[in-house]
């Protein structure tokens, strides 16, 4: 029986695997707000689904999904959970090192939270530099563009966010409780000035939002 899920693996099966490749893929997410509408863990499962389907394709082993990550911008909200920066590096090293030590020589991360792309590429480098593993992250805002040009996807827990959740387990979402949030039209040069932290300006404005709503 072939396994795609390493969890799923006994630990002679996942030996066996390492004999036919030295890549895994493993998604990351973590555990926040997504809108009333969307579970907290919605990066977690996007991220796990989008692994695992490309494990599939790819005959590929998965890791278990690391569903903890690093957000602050959004942290009074209820459930939202962070980790201090310095330990998920270090969280996240130990648990790509625990695979090293058993022949992985690559690691392919799926990404679903932009908050902890940073800390994705200092532990690549880390891992590179102490044990020469050669780690790569994919991020579905990114790829999705390049699928379609008019899938701009700079919204959190909105349209294009919600749509993949609803692709991966739509029995979890309470479109109900889905509410259109206020628009913010900015003047050309600010956006100009803001490009690259679109998505910050967003989530600020969303916490204005939020409280003033109450």
């Amino acid at each position: 029986m072939n396994k795609i899920l390493i969890g799923e693996m006994s630990w002679t099966d996942f030996q066996e695997k390492m004999k036919d490749t030295d890549l895994i893929i493993m998604p990351v997410g973590v555990l926040e707000e997504h809108g009333h509408h969307n579970p907290l863990g919605t990066d977690t499962h996007i991220a796990e689904s989008a692994a695992y389907e490309v494990g599939k394709a790819t005959n590929l082993p998965v890791a278990p999904v690391l569903p903890y990550g690093y957000t602050t911008n959004i942290i009074n909200f209820a459930g939202t959970i962070s980790l201090d920066p310095i330990l998920y590096r270090d969280v996240l090293k130990s648990y790509c090192e625990s695979f090293i030590k058993h022949g992985v020589k690559r690691i392919l991360f799926i990404n679903g939270h932009g908050g902890n792309t940073d800390i994705l590429q200092m532990v690549s480098r880390d891992l590179f530099d102490k044990y020469e593993c050669l780690c790569m992250y994919t991020q579905w805002w990114e790829v999705l563009p390049q699928i379609n040009k008019e899938w701009g996807c700079t919204d959190h827990g909105g349209y294009f966010e919600t749509s993949l959740m609803m692709a991966v387990n739509e029995k979890i979402i309470d479109m109900t409780k889905a509410k259109s949030l206020l628009i913010f039209n900015l003047p050309r040069k600010l956006n100009i000035l803001m490009a690259g932290n679109s998505i910050m300006l967003e989530l600020m404005f969303l916490q204005i939002y939020t409280i003033f709503k109450k």
